[in-house]
């Protein structure tokens, strides 16, 4: 449950150096109890090592337009072939002359703590002051967004499910994957709906898409990401998109 942090007093030693937590917080630290520990405002590594435990961003932005752009804030090992399709789905658009920004983070673990665990911010948790990279393209607001996320499938689950500004699956559809499609209602998992305005992609992009998907659903990244492409490969929404800019 979630508890009130007390009342600041920063002229207090004991208390201007104390960062608090919630049990689960915690737990994906290794311990229950109280830590030793060093903050930095910052969470991704400064350098990519080539293996090991290891969490960085990787970005492909002219710095300029505005408007896509995809995202994977699990890729690597946190949530498997999402990095993947946002990368598809980069390159796709920009190979047929359609602009695409894309900023990726990917996370690895080792035996004693999993990529998950050490890696995972939800959506709405990810702030651009902790990602350099990001903090650059959230300058500016994208027309169009899409974001690939990753879920473990329960019995009742689809195998994706389309949430945040979605406005149909027929793209999806029409790519005749061997899988169960949904758009997520108000009657879905929260996790599945990917509405809130603190989630990263509504706070990016004017119309943004959440993707969610099963570990089955992932192994067609490649061809979901190209079907989504469809969608966005669009005179008719570089048009609306250009017009609503000289608008603002």
């Amino acid at each position: 449950m979630a508890q009130a942090n007390p009342r600041a007093d920063l002229s207090d030693p004991s208390r201007a150096n104390v960062a608090r937590t919630g049990l689960a917080g915690r737990e994906r630290l290794g311990t229950p109890a109280e830590m030793e520990a060093v903050v930095h405002a910052t969470v991704v590594d400064a350098t990519s090592l080539p293996s090991g435990v290891r969490f960085f961003e990787v970005a492909e932005d002219d710095r300029t337009q505005a408007y896509f752009i995809a995202i994977a804030p699990h890729g690597g090992d946190i949530e498997k072939h999402t990095d993947e399709e946002a990368e598809h789905l980069g390159r796709e658009l920009a190979s047929n002359g359609y602009p695409a920004t894309t900023w990726i983070c990917k996370g690895f673990g080792d035996g004693p703590k999993g990529a998950f665990d050490r890696w995972h911010i939800t959506s709405t948790d990810l702030h651009p002051a902790s990602f350099p990279l990001l903090g650059r393209i959230a300058t500016r607001k994208f027309c169009y967004g899409v974001a690939f996320h990753g879920f473990s499938k329960q019995s009742d689950d689809a195998d994706l499910y389309i949430g945040g500004g979605a406005s149909g699956t027929s793209a999806l559809e029409a790519a005749n994957l061997p899988l169960q499609i949904r758009i997520a209602t108000e009657n879905d998992d929260p996790k599945f709906q990917g509405r809130s305005a603190n989630n990263l992609i509504n706070r990016l992009a004017a119309q943004g898409i959440h993707i969610e998907q099963s570990f089955e659903a992932r192994k067609f990244s490649e061809k979901i990401a190209k079907a989504i492409a469809t969608v966005y490969r669009s005179p008719i929404k570089r048009f609306l998109c250009a017009w609503t800019n000289l608008l603002r």
